[in-house]
């Protein structure tokens, strides 16, 4: 039996035989095909209220076996909107492949959400033959909230629900006591607000809340994030990027400079594939976890999405709760195949 590390199943080498089962944090489908994908979208949310989880296309289901996908995955950028659209906190998660024998295996890795229960916005129709009638039958309802029972997504339980909302409560609780203990300490006449959020649908603007008094102790630069300084002992953090002093307001990265996952794999692979061609032969191709190991190596990024990386090369994006890279981390990359290659291909091949 062979492990598939992206995938995380179990699978016999010669025969292609999935020895994994589906699971409350693992659903298998035969093709992707985009007229499904509210069916999708309801196992994602289900997935985010649970523990997450990943759906995997290319296995057939009886027996379960391993052939591929002909279709392309969906780009995650794309995809990410109809996500938003439907439901609500937003959905975190990640699209990657992985090639086995020359059969392309697809993925969608959704992540447990910090902000339980995950809402359904809006209904969402499919057309269904039952008999020898096509019907529309309805596969998302709105305000509803989906949830994993064994590998099935169903509408939550009593149970379960008041469960989710108590601990949502405890959480938001522990939250508050622990910034009043930071208060505290600080100086409330030193203390100012950040609204992690966007201020506005479509913005990409943060504000800070501060009075008066606060804010004329306040030394903000243009031009940058925030950004960890440990040059001078004990770390200081320091603005880089466009700074607006309304009330404290950041601009946050723009568009041009954001390469999400998918499309920074896609910009990459000719260059891996060209320089590591006994790595990625045939039709095996830059994954994105290959990517993410090789950051996470260079201590550019940390291995949660949202954990804290070097912004100077990767972010995320508190409003979408998406991880992206950028520009410069590209050119790095570039840059190391060629100044670091044993490194590399060892990253790569751990991955």
């Amino acid at each position: 039996m062979l492990t598939s590390k992206l995938l995380n199943i179990e699978y016999d080498a010669s025969t292609l035989r999935v020895k994994s089962r589906e699971t409350a944090t693992r659903e298998f489908k035969q093709i992707y095909d985009k007229k499904e994908a509210a069916d999708y979208l309801r196992a994602m949310a289900a997935m985010a209220n649970s523990e997450g989880g990943d759906i995997i296309f290319g296995v057939t289901d009886s027996p379960r076996t391993i052939v591929g996908i002909e279709e392309a995955m969906p780009d995650a950028a794309n995809f990410g909107s109809s996500v938003t659209q439907h439901f609500d906190p937003f959905i975190d998660f990640e699209i990657d492949e992985e090639t086995i024998k020359s059969k392309r295996v697809g993925i969608i890795r959704v992540r447990e959400s910090k902000q339980k229960p995950v809402i359904c916005k809006k209904v969402r129709t499919m057309k269904r033959i039952k008999g020898k009638k096509e019907i529309d039958e309805t596969v998302l309802e709105e305000a509803a909230i989906y949830y994993r029972y064994g590998p099935k997504s169903s509408k939550i339980h009593f149970n379960d629900l008041e469960r989710l909302l108590k601990n949502r409560q405890e959480n938001e609780l522990k939250s508050i006591l622990q910034n009043f203990e930071i208060m505290q300490k600080i100086g409330f006449q030193n203390v100012g607000i950040v609204d992690a959020r966007t201020s506005e649908i479509g913005s990409d603007v943060s504000s800070l809340y501060v009075s008066e008094e606060t804010a004329k102790n306040l030394n903000l630069i243009k031009k940058g994030q925030l950004v960890e300084d440990k040059s001078a002992g004990s770390p200081a953090y320091y603005i880089v990027g466009e700074v607006e002093l309304k009330k404290g307001i950041e601009v946050a990265i723009p568009d041009s400079d954001r390469v999400f996952p998918d499309e920074a794999k896609t910009k990459l692979a000719p260059t891996f594939k060209r320089h590591f061609p006994e790595v990625f032969t045939g039709n095996k191709n830059l994954t994105n976890a290959q990517l993410k190991h090789i950051a996470c190596s260079l201590k550019l990024r940390d291995k949660k999405n949202d954990g804290k990386h070097n912004t100077q090369y990767c972010c995320y994006d508190a409003k979408t709760r998406r991880f992206f890279y950028r520009n410069a981390f590209l050119k790095l990359i570039e840059n190391k195949i060629k100044t670091s290659k044993a490194d590399m291909e060892k990253w790569l091949q751990e991955a």
